[in-house]
């Protein structure tokens, strides 16, 4: 394996991009990942790492291994441009979340092909696009074109738990290896349909993430004598009114064109649903009703305001005594555009000072331009390989590599095409960490025809 250069381009004669041969390509490396279990916690992507950067050097690229602790390794894998433009990164991970094998149909590491799927946990999150980026990398090798930006490949590790052993690590230790102006990553490029509309998702904006302790105290004591103002109950109290409440309202750019895009698409009267979605008093009427659907509210509302989940609480350790102490951890999401002092003020205004407040961690938002060259090559892509489809920005409420990339001045966009067809009626969220997760092959290969598409119009700039 080569790991010492840079893969240039060089003169040769031009190759057209066959889409059959990089297809059968891409499916046998894209289930071969699959088949390698990189269950995070513990990771071990090392032979995921490895068996990606061989498939590299095996077509003539040059991938570099760099490794954040033991078998917690990380593929970066550039392919020289002009220098004309700054460079283009594609990122993805090697890790996967735990699956639960007696409740899958297929084991979750067979990649079984069957029924028109590819079947295994990391069949969209995100091996699919491990292989998608690799695949295309080398076809814009052989097509030997003169690309005014670097290529950058990035395979990382440890993305599933914050990617300190992997993306942060790779930022904070090599941060000229993974430099880019534009980013393309995970969780975009689904297809969503209303009405007679087919959307395309494409993230813009990042929520930023916090974790956040309260802590409550009280009179400690005997627990057959009662504890109706203990510590535990204090804070119980306080979580069930942040649970049962709405932070402020915020209406971000981003957001504001998705609901316009959506608004067109609707028939009337559906399409007034939603420009009253940007009224906090209405939205929080329809949040709480959950109408006109439960799914459609919560996702909307997790894109308006900034968002405190209870997920961890935690007092005492014997059943007969009344702890003195207790504490309960929030999973928050915030707005682009707002900080983490921000949020506290929020919180505070909802618990008060009946209990205090830490902030454990935190990773700002991001939010790229809803403009320019990204959203471009996006539309034109969608024109010729699903006309009539409309990409749409979105604000994507959960957290992926590109909070870190996004420090390096990236501009961050999730965008790894995969088609579903409306007769399907596949949730796409339910197979995100879920069970039976799998990808319809036919979708793998209509994305990988449209990401090619896409990196080479913005590496040609």
């Amino acid at each position: 394996m080569k790991k010492d250069s840079d893969s240039r381009m060089e003169p040769q004669a031009s190759r057209p991009f066959d889409r059959d041969a990089a297809f059968g390509q891409a499916l046998s490396l894209f289930r071969d990942l699959v088949r390698i279990d990189t269950t995070n916690p513990p990771g071990n992507e090392e032979d995921a790492a490895l068996l990606l950067a061989d498939w590299l050097s095996s077509v003539g690229l040059c991938p570099k291994l760099f490794r954040a602790g033991p078998r917690r390794a990380s593929v970066v894998c550039r392919l020289k441009g002009t220098g004309e433009l700054a460079p283009l990164l594609l990122h993805s991970h090697l890790d996967v979340v735990p699956a639960e094998p007696d409740a899958w149909r297929y084991p979750p590491f067979s990649a079984e092909l069957a029924d028109g799927f590819v079947w295994g946990r990391g069949t969209v999150d995100v091996k699919n696009f491990v292989a998608t980026t690799a695949v295309v990398l080398k076809c814009l090798k052989d097509e030997s074109l003169r690309l005014k930006r670097d290529v950058i490949l990035v395979a990382a590790a440890d993305e599933e738990t914050g990617g300190s052993m992997g993306s942060r690590f790779l930022v904070t230790e090599h941060p000229d290896e993974v430099r880019a102006e534009i980013g393309l990553g995970e969780l975009g490029g689904i297809p969503m349909f209303l009405a007679s509309t087919c959307f395309y998702l494409v993230g813009v904006a990042e929520k930023g993430w916090a974790r956040v302790r309260l802590i409550a105290g009280g009179d400690p004591g005997h627990g057959a004598l009662g504890g109706a103002d203990s510590a535990l109950v204090r804070l119980a109290r306080v979580v069930a009114e942040l649970a049962s409440s709405r932070l402020p309202q915020v209406l971000i750019p981003a957001v504001d064109r998705f609901l316009s895009h959506i608004q067109r698409a609707l028939p009337f009267p559906k399409s007034l649903y939603v420009p009253l979605m940007k009224r906090p008093a209405v939205a929080n009427y329809f949040i709480r009703r959950n109408f006109p659907r439960r799914e459609l509210v919560q996702a909307f509302a997790a894109m308006l305001s900034d968002t405190a989940t209870p997920t961890v609480f935690s007092s005492g350790s014997k059943v007969n005594v009344v702890s003195s102490k207790a504490d309960a951890e929030l999973d928050c999401r915030i707005l682009p555009g707002r900080t983490v002092d921000d949020l506290v003020d929020e919180l505070k205004a909802v618990v008060g000072p009946s209990v205090d407040l830490e902030v454990l961690e935190y990773l700002p938002p991001l939010e790229s331009p809803l403009e320019g060259p990204v959203l471009e090559a996006i539309a034109r892509a969608l024109s010729i390989h699903h006309p009539g489809a409309v990409p749409i920005p979105y604000l994507n409420p959960g957290a992926t590599d590109a909070k870190h990339f996004s420090t390096l001045g990236t501009h961050c966009y999730g965008f790894t095409p995969i088609r579903f067809e409306r007769e399907s009626k596949i949730e796409f969220n339910r197979l995100i960490h879920g069970h039976d997760e799998r990808i319809p092959v036919e979708g793998f290969r209509w994305g990988l025809n449209v990401f090619h598409q896409v990196v080479r119009d913005l590496a040609l700039g």
